[in-house]
């Protein structure tokens, strides 16, 4: 499911008439437990639940949230009182980023998910988002991982989702049950990866591999919005909430050049997907008692040549550990 999939589901919202289903009527979409309004000329959304919170209003840059918002609905005589999350932009790409993200974290497919902790998740939301930024690094990191898990069959994505970041212990991407699997992306035409120290050394004698992504940018391409989307069915709750709140700190959903905009090839990405053996990376030799001494350094690798191993050829964990 992509992008334009989440606003179908919702039937208010067409990508390409944004503008046009946004400011031609007050009133945009309403059921029993979620309202898609216009007040003011900005997007708001209106959450049909009474909650007791001793914060009542949140302000983190464009975002408002008033947890305890009186709302009388058009053709309406009854008035509700419920969370309203409005978003003081109308640049139609970040108007978008914002009601998509917002649908991610408050949906459950196309309903609203009602098991959700409302005043938590809203206010991680509004924290996360502002501590936004827009490295580019963080960017493509986070989608080539999600890449990475999209693009398993079926018989191996829960396996990826399960190994993704399950242990904060540990200091690579995908922690399997015998080995570990560290995904490396670039811009660049080589192979030239930055690491650090710690990941260049692995996890006691379990077997350390590393997937080698070259990205190329494309105006029509895959985002990592798309991509979460796409894997969301096979993520745990936290671990969804966990991957929004990354998507959310990586680009920040008020600058559309850096939520939406930023797209990478898919096909470019996996013709140009190799995987690596840590075991054929020469690499400093720190003891891991003394790793912790060793910080903010970052070493600058060329796996090009390592590539063409043929030791390399059965590094990738999807068939074997």
């Amino acid at each position: 499911m992509g992008i334009e999939d989440i606003f179908d589901s919702w039937e208010y919202l067409k990508a390409n008439q944004l503008s046009e289903y946004l400011f031609k009527s007050r009133l945009l979409y309403s059921d029993d437990a979620v309202v898609l309004m216009r007040i003011d000329n900005y997007p708001v959304i209106f959450i049909k639940r009474e909650i007791n919170v001793t914060k009542h209003k949140i302000k983190k840059g464009a975002l408002e949230i008033d947890f305890h918002r009186e709302l009388k609905l058009e053709d309406e005589s009854k008035v509700y009182t419920g969370i309203s999350i409005t978003f003081t932009n109308r640049e139609p790409q970040s108007v978008k980023a914002f009601l998509g993200t917002i649908w991610l974290l408050l949906g459950n497919e196309d309903k609203f998910n009602e098991s959700l902790d409302l005043p938590e998740t809203i206010e991680n939301f509004a924290r996360i988002m502002d501590k936004a930024n827009n490295d580019i690094r963080d960017i493509i990191g986070l989608w080539g991982e999600l890449f990475i898990i999209s693009i398993q069959s079926d018989a191996y994505i829960k396996r990826f989702t399960n190994a993704w970041r399950n242990d904060s212990k540990n200091k690579f991407d995908f922690n399997f049950e015998n080995c570990d699997l560290e995904v490396k992306t670039t811009l660049k035409s080589e192979r030239i990866h930055h690491m650090s120290v710690a990941q260049l050394n692995p996890n006691g004698h379990r077997k350390l591999t590393y997937a080698s992504l070259l990205l190329r940018k494309q105006e029509n391409g895959t985002n990592l919005f798309d991509l979460i989307a796409r894997i969301k069915p096979w993520l745990s709750q936290e671990k969804f909430q966990n991957t929004l709140s990354d998507f959310i700190g990586t680009t920040n959903i008020i600058d559309s050049d850096s939520s939406l905009s930023t797209k990478f090839s898919e096909s470019y990405a996996l013709d140009n997907l190799k995987y690596v053996k840590a075991s054929e990376i020469p690499r400093p030799i720190i003891r891991e008692e003394d790793q912790g001494f060793v910080s903010g350094v970052e070493f600058s690798i060329n796996l090009t040549q390592l590539i063409l191993n043929p030791k390399n050829i059965e590094a990738n964990p999807s068939s074997t550990e």
